[in-house]
């Protein structure tokens, strides 16, 4: 009827428990036991339309020999270290392979999206891991000129070894921040920075979270969908000097929760000094 379809095939190494598991007791050294082989047709632009999923296991041909490939473990947690269910995961190594390692898939009940018969690579994976709702944490390539020297690199997979990386991520919060004088009276249109203290990566130390911003007619900006952190706020206005902000910096922000955030300023001075009594 003119209608587009689309066709998703789906092939994963699956790790049965028979002959052990890749890095278990036994510890199985060809652990792709045999495939799932999934293929849905959709279409988008149809009413009502219930996509159509066809799937099968596949089992080797031949006898197992010992596996030339790894495997990668993916564990997904929250700011309070509990796994995250339905994470999804977005997995890519297209270095150097004749036929590119691709896979969207989401976490079991426990956190984790396990990987197995991957082909080897020294940082060649990418992973970028996320939930709706929830911030995003990703692994970084090494040598770009923002972060050249990333904390958590590409993931390395070894011959029939098992490499284990955790993400963390949590639901978004908000921050409305004012910009005010001591009268409480509104000062609008004030520049300033925030900056989180969690880094992606060193020398130079690169921090996660870090831009500007500026009040708006009525001293007001809401920060909207930011990930939990402690937080440090500066003025970048050349007018204005901080002369105290409500609460005390830095700002602990929790996951899921909206933060009201008072900067007091006053005209700059050629010199001052800012106490803070706690």
């Amino acid at each position: 009827s003119g209608y587009n379809m689309t066709a998703t095939t789906t092939v994963r190494n699956i790790d049965l428990a028979f002959d052990g598991t890749i890095g278990g007791s036994p510890n199985d050294l060809s652990p792709a036991d045999n495939k799932l082989v999934e293929v849905e047709v959709g279409c988008p632009r149809c009413k009502n339309f219930r996509p159509l999923i066809v799937s099968t296991n596949v089992a080797p041909k031949n006898l197992e020999t010992a596996s030339t490939n790894g495997a990668l473990f993916i564990r997904v947690l929250d700011a309070s270290g509990q796994p995250v269910p339905d994470a999804t995961v977005s997995v890519n190594n297209g270095q150097g392979q004749l036929v590119p390692v691709v896979v969207d898939d989401t976490t079991n009940a426990e956190g984790m999206l396990q990987i197995v018969d991957a082909p080897p690579g020294i940082n060649t994976y990418s992973i970028s891991v996320t939930k709706s709702g929830y911030t995003t944490d990703s692994t970084y390539k090494i040598g770009n000129v923002e972060n050249p020297n990333p904390l958590k690199p590409y993931a390395t997979v070894a011959i029939q070894q098992v490499t284990q990386i955790s993400f963390i991520i949590d639901k978004f919060s908000n921050l409305d921040i004012s910009t005010i004088r001591d009268t409480c009276s509104v000062v609008p249109n004030v520049s300033f920075s925030v900056k989180g203290t969690r880094l992606i990566g060193v020398d130079p130390d690169t921090f996660k979270y870090s831009k500007n911003f500026t009040s708006n007619a009525s001293g007001q900006k809401l920060i909207s969908d930011i990930e939990w952190d402690s937080y440090n706020i500066s003025l970048n206005d050349a007018t204005y000097d901080v002369v105290g902000t409500n609460p005390l910096l830095p700002i602990s922000l929790l996951p899921d929760t909206s933060q009201d955030f008072d900067i007091v300023v006053a005209p700059k001075v050629p010199r001052g000094l800012l106490v803070v009594v706690r």
